[in-house]
């Protein structure tokens, strides 16, 4: 079952698994209760790139473009976020949400097609950095 929660001010549309337990939780240091906000001065990559990353990477661009072959003339120039939750003890992503603003083609694809792309991301595994591992 999915959760579409709509933002009436902007229009911006975050849609999302109802069971997923990290929307909307800050991320945090481990063993603490200080949220962790990547800044400028403490900006470093979360993901290590090796040759599983960029493979990955490219399944990403495949499922989401598969996904969306029947809408992709529609889709044109209009921008979709998605943002994966990883875990930071396996470096699988665990969590999905999908976010775009209401006026947008986005708005009106099936929730069947995000729930494909869902599970086909839910698993993909990255190599976490040191800092990553912390979160």
């Amino acid at each position: 079952m999915y959760q579409c929660d709509v933002d009436t001010e902007s229009g911006d549309i975050n849609l999302y698994n109802k069971n997923n337990k990290w929307t909307y939780i800050k991320q945090m240091k481990k063993g603490t209760n200080t949220p962790f906000y990547v800044t400028p001065e403490n900006y470093t990559p979360l993901y290590v790139k090796d040759k599983n990353e960029t493979y990955n990477d490219s399944i990403f661009k495949v499922i989401v473009n598969n996904a969306f072959i029947n809408y992709k003339g529609k889709m044109k120039g209009w921008e979709l976020t998605i943002i994966t939750y990883t875990d930071s003890e396996t470096g699988r992503i665990s969590e999905v949400l999908f976010n775009f603003a209401d006026f947008t083609p986005y708005a009106t694809i099936p929730v069947s097609i995000y729930r494909q792309i869902e599970t086909k991301l839910i698993g993909l595994k990255y190599t976490l950095t040191p800092l990553a591992k912390t979160l």
